[in-house]
């Protein structure tokens, strides 16, 4: 998280009780420590405010402190470069409430920044394992492409979320630790006009979560994350035979509305069956299937729109195969570059989302780590 500290932490400072001087000593030891963790991206909201942080720390003969500040008030200007380029910021000061969003600022008042887990790293909270490896694939990725990140590194704690309740009482649990959490969903939705399924919604649902979409929480406008592995190239590189790819690239080719985004909705591990098909006005359009034609184990099919038969095959472990390939890496980029305009622009939120909630520093600063 890039961590600012903001101009009324240090007003009238001279003239401050014991009791606030003594609380500012104990959340810039907090902040020394976060530093030489790296567990955030520390800074202020001008020189002045580091200078005098700097200043405050040797006044007290805190002097770890003092080379932290140091450092910000001497690397002012390129600590705070990627200002324009997050989705927000947080802004520690004297506040009046806990915390408040506004525009692009995440305001937190002091005493708050004070609790335990606040300076602890980011917690990373995915649906499943191991989604932590295709996420930071892509953030790898688009962070490569953005010459202001370059010098930024990022940190987060991994959680298992499960999905769910579960992954919502994890969220919730750090949350009321004054931790600061980043959980990347599925939509599980079947058409880009689809309800969201169970665990989009449990989240969606809950009115003291849903202050923090787009913040700590982010749903892309995918089925689930294999979609954002889904170009010809990368299907290549799993056991998606050749019809079944021909199929796909067959139906974005018709001029059936919303046609052209079936790979951000495609259900990649499970497939479709036609009972699956004849449930959704979206994919029946799309696919156009004749159950009078289909045979299945009871013979000419007799099931109508109830028949399990599979019209296009799905493969289970779909992102292990791809990310298992020998060939992985060499055709990494021409995927990426297949991946439809949609796609995209979901792999560069996800970037935008994950490198604001897990930047911190990565410079060595002296005395300090």
């Amino acid at each position: 998280m890039f961590i600012l500290f903001d101009a009324s932490i240090i007003q009238d400072l001279e003239n401050q009780d014991g009791q606030y001087k003594n609380d500012l000593i104990r959340l810039l030891n907090e902040t020394t420590i976060c530093m030489y963790h790296r567990n955030h991206y520390v800074s202020a909201i001008s020189s002045d405010v580091a200078k005098s942080l700097r200043d405050f720390a040797l006044s007290n003969d805190e002097k770890k402190i003092a080379l932290a500040f140091d450092y910000i008030y001497r690397n002012y200007t390129i600590l705070n470069s990627i200002i324009e380029h997050l989705n927000y910021f947080v802004l520690i000061g004297r506040f009046d409430n806990d915390w408040e969003f506004s525009e692009n600022k995440l305001r937190v008042n002091y005493k708050f920044a004070m609790e335990q887990h606040f300076w602890d790293e980011t917690f990373l909270i995915p649906e499943n394992i191991e989604d932590d490896k295709y996420l930071l694939k892509i953030v790898d990725y688009e962070k490569s492409k953005y010459l202001p990140f370059q010098h930024i590194s990022y940190k987060f704690r991994q959680e298992q979320g499960g999905g769910g309740k579960n992954i919502k009482q994890v969220f919730l649990t750090r949350l009321q630790e004054h931790a600061f959490v980043l959980s990347i969903l599925d939509t599980d939705k079947k058409s880009p006009s689809d309800v969201y399924g169970a665990t989009a919604k449990c989240f969606e649902g809950d009115s003291v979560i849903h202050q923090y979409k787009d913040i700590f929480y982010y749903i892309p406008n995918i089925h689930e994350i294999e979609n954002l592995f889904s170009s010809d190239g990368f299907m290549m590189l799993s056991s998606y035979n050749g019809n079944t790819r021909n199929k796909i690239k067959e139906i974005e080719n018709k001029s059936v509305s919303e046609a052209d985004v079936f790979r951000a909705f495609l259900d990649i591990k499970n497939g479709y069956t036609y009972k699956k098909i004849h449930e959704t006005d979206y994919l029946k359009k799309l696919f156009e299937a004749d159950i009078s034609t289909v045979t299945c184990s009871k013979g000419t099919c007799p099931c109508d729109k109830s028949c399990e038969r599979i019209i296009l095959q799905g493969i289970k472990k779909y992102l292990s195969d791809i990310f298992s390939n020998q060939c992985f890496e060499s055709t990494f980029e021409s995927s990426v570059d297949m991946l439809i305009p949609s796609i995209k622009e979901e792999w560069e939120q996800i970037f935008k989302i994950f490198i604001t909630t897990c930047c911190c520093n990565s410079d060595k600063i002296t005395g300090v780590n």
